[in-house]
């Protein structure tokens, strides 16, 4: 099976942009996803429902996400094969999501998505919105990764080492793959301390609307995050003196909490070229 070109669809895109929610879980993915969804970013309908583990709900499209799961079902465990987006047991599932997005979002200027598995397919959604003509733009969370491995535990008793090892990977993956892209970084605590002055943040990066009651989303804020969900915040001194987190993990933490400080230092290739250093790191020792 060929992937249907653009040249070849009868159906019309005509997507304006698109706002993409990067990070490992636990670490406000989900609380970004509404808070952009308040001022005007679709989600789209059918969502995964909220549970216990996460009770405001993870703001994900069943499908996207169903999707994804059926990716990685055909290729395994990351890293996937070189070329991978065009092998034939993948082109499907492509074509699958291309379709849905389609029908979803056909005619809607400003939509976006998160499910943390998007930080694996990240060369697919690159080549799906080229070709349906959307504006990328990447909205990448951060955690201390020591409240990250506690909230794993704490929500889905998760062993540590490998909620560490999740994160790691997929905080690498938000950063080294939108390296060419619009993008921000927003840490998990600055997003709770102030989410309004936060959310302002992200939307003036992005070019996003702005023209609504302010009052009244800061009502809506306030309303949707909790920061008694909030279970513990680990300071910058702390992760240093963890030794149970290695060297690479404490770095990468750092530098994506100096880039979220920092936009010039993020769009610098001083950063990309350490990230891409920390990058090859993981993959050598997990290979």
């Amino acid at each position: 099976m060929a992937l249907l070109k653009k040249s070849d669809n009868k159906r019309t895109a005509p997507y304006s942009k698109a706002v993409t929610i990067l990070g490992s879980g636990r670490c406000g993915t989900s609380m970004a996803s509404r808070s952009i969804n308040l001022i005007g970013v679709d989600l789209g309908e059918g969502f995964v429902k909220p549970n216990k583990t996460n009770p405001k709900g993870f703001w994900e499209h069943r499908k996207i996400v169903n999707i994804h799961k059926d990716i990685k079902k055909e290729l395994g465990a990351y890293p996937f094969p070189k070329g991978w987006t065009n092998y034939e047991e993948v082109l499907p599932h492509k074509q699958k999501m291309i379709n849905l997005l389609i029908d979803e979002f056909s005619g809607t200027a400003l939509w976006g998505w998160k499910d943390p598995r998007t930080t694996e397919s990240l060369d697919m959604w690159k080549e799906i919105m080229s070709e349906l003509n959307v504006e990328g733009n990447f909205l990448i969370m951060i955690r201390n990764p020591v409240d990250v491995a506690a909230s794993f535990k704490r929500a889905y008793n998760r062993k540590e080492d490998a909620a560490l090892d999740q994160w790691q990977i997929r905080t690498l993956l938000s950063l080294k793959y939108t390296a060419e892209e619009n993008r921000i970084i927003i840490d998990y605590d600055d997003f709770i301390e102030d989410s309004f002055a936060t959310l302002k943040r992200i939307s003036d990066t992005f070019s996003l609307p702005w023209t609504f009651d302010e009052n009244k989303l800061q009502e809506e804020l306030d309303s949707f995050i909790d920061p008694t969900l909030r279970h513990s915040r680990t300071t910058l001194k702390e992760l240093d003196n963890n030794t149970e987190i290695d060297k690479d993990k404490k770095k990468l933490y750092k530098l994506a909490l100096k880039a979220s400080q920092d936009q010039d230092f993020l769009k610098s290739a001083k950063f990309s070229k350490q990230i891409n250093k920390l990058y090859n790191s993981y993959m050598k020792k997990n290979s």
